[in-house]
């Protein structure tokens, strides 16, 4: 008998598989996005007054705008040219 993980796939295992790695990403998108939002409304001085402080407040404020940034990427909003890689993988999910 092999040891080690064996693999055998078949196709209905790969179409499970790339459909939840196309939902896994569209709802990470989407939830950088809402948790931007919220992030943003607070700004650096809300961040501050929940008591992170100023570097730090900053550190976590570019970390999330990254985040929102990379989703802008995946549902086509920023990119020269743009392209949706969500609306190319929706078919997947």
């Amino acid at each position: 008998m092999p040891i080690g993980h064996q693999v055998s796939l078949s196709m209905a295992q790969l179409n499970i598989e790339i459909g939840e790695v196309g939902t896994d990403f569209h709802n990470a998108a989407r939830r950088a996005q809402d948790f931007f939002e919220r992030i943003n409304s607070l700004g650096i001085a809300g961040l501050v007054n929940v008591g992170f402080t100023q570097p730090d407040a900053q550190a976590y404020f570019d970390a999330a705008n990254s985040m929102n940034t990379a989703s802008k990427v995946w549902f086509g909003d920023v990119g020269t040219p743009p392209f949706n890689f969500d609306d190319e993988t929706a078919k997947v999910r």
